[in-house]
């Protein structure tokens, strides 16, 4: 039998009842491999443009490219209408779990309660319903020497945000500031940190409510706040529980109260260890609730190509030019002392695609920081 992975990265747009725009499929297009560290033979992959023209068919029959033996089970990125929609298709119902569950769940007004349920408060962060509040918020912020960060309530990925540093909603701003409040009603005002280290914890929630952690990887993001990479480490996952027990015990009453709402599957919550205005070190410890599979969990899954006293990035690279994309990170790992393995993997094929991901391997992990960068710069300025 078939796994059928689903690689639907714009999910949320269509739980806010919205269609997802050609623009957000093609500049995920060369992500929807990202399932290799789990994939084994006989398993298949659909792209998002993929889905959505299966499910224009008229009847809804079976799609022609069914295997004969089957699919044993249907695995989205997140559930929403469309990959239900295809789970039922193809015979896999009993995959899909209670689509108003998951989408509350990855809504942020969600995170928002169970943060006030007891966590550390996060100084300067808000909620806002209106132009003007938005505008006293901001000037709150600055007056502080603050920077800040918007984010609507729905959005993953680094969609659905806007960061700054000064207090004027201009234009732009304030358009897109409109157009979050006429859909989520709620736009939220968060303090843009002094970040140390983020990371992602993840979970897997059984059917019957009970959990299980997965592994905790560390979360690279970009300036802009976009998901730039994963680091895995055998040391840091093994040593998880004493490493950063006090994060795991704020958290696990969290999903343990995720396990109750009777969604099952991959959670992902997104957690930031930060210098405050005085200089300490502080937990974020709930940045983020992602009902869904995420990249952190998916690269646990490249552990066994990784030495015990090595490490590994899976880094989300946007190619100059995608002609030479390979040939250049062969010529990478002979220059980079310390490589053990550096290869793309999505998208498989020819790397057409604006963007993908690549796997680095190290021997050392004192090596790997130097390295990511030396391949990021490398592979993002090839054809400048």
């Amino acid at each position: 039998m078939t796994r059928l992975f689903v690689s639907n990265f714009g999910f949320e747009i269509e739980l806010q009842g919205k269609a997802i725009p050609a623009s957000v499929m093609h500049s995920t297009k060369g992500l929807a491999e990202c399932w290799q560290p789990i994939f084994e033979d006989g398993d298949r992959v659909l792209a998002e443009d993929q889905l959505a023209g299966t499910l224009s068919g008229k009847g809804g029959a079976p799609p022609p490219w069914l295997p004969d033996t089957g699919i044993s089970q249907v695995i989205p990125w997140g559930w929403n209408h469309s990959s239900a929609q295809l789970a039922r298709i193809v015979g896999c119902a009993a995959d899909i779990p209670d689509l108003d569950v998951v989408k509350t769940l990855n809504r942020r007004r969600w995170a928002w309660g169970e943060a006030a349920r007891g966590l550390p408060a996060l100084e300067g962060a808000d909620v806002v319903s209106g132009i003007d509040e938005l505008r006293d918020k901001l000037a709150a912020a600055t007056s502080q020497g603050q920077g800040w960060i918007l984010k609507g309530d729905l959005g993953m990925a680094g969609r659905q945000q806007r960061r700054g540093r000064e207090a004027v909603v201009d234009d732009s701003l304030g358009g897109w500031a409109q157009g979050r409040l006429r859909i989520d009603g709620v736009l939220f005002v968060e303090p843009w940190l002094d970040a140390l280290e983020e990371f992602g914890v993840q979970f897997h929630v059984e059917r019957n409510g009970t959990f299980r952690l997965c592994g905790v990887t560390q979360l690279l993001s970009t300036s802009d706040g976009r998901y730039r990479g994963t680091r895995i480490r055998p040391a840091g996952v093994r040593g998880a529980v004493e490493e950063l027990g006090t994060l795991l015990s704020m958290l696990e009453p969290v999903v343990t109260r995720i396990g109750e709402t009777g969604y099952f599957g991959p959670l992902g919550i997104d957690a930031m260890l930060y210098r405050d205005p005085a200089g300490e070190a502080r937990w974020r410890p709930l940045q983020d609730v992602n009902a869904r599979f995420t990249m952190g969990r998916l690269a646990l899954g490249w552990l066994d190509r990784v030495a015990t006293t090595g490490a590994a990035t899976v880094l989300q690279v946007r190619w100059g030019h995608t002609e030479g994309v390979d040939d250049r990170l062969r010529d990478l790992a002979d220059e980079i002392p310390g490589i053990r393995q550096l290869v793309r993997y999505s998208p498989r094929g020819p790397a057409v695609a604006p963007a993908g991901l690549i796997l680095l391997v190290v021997d050392c992990e004192r090596e790997l920081a130097a390295a990511e960068a030396r391949v990021i710069e490398a592979v993002e300025d090839l054809g400048a």
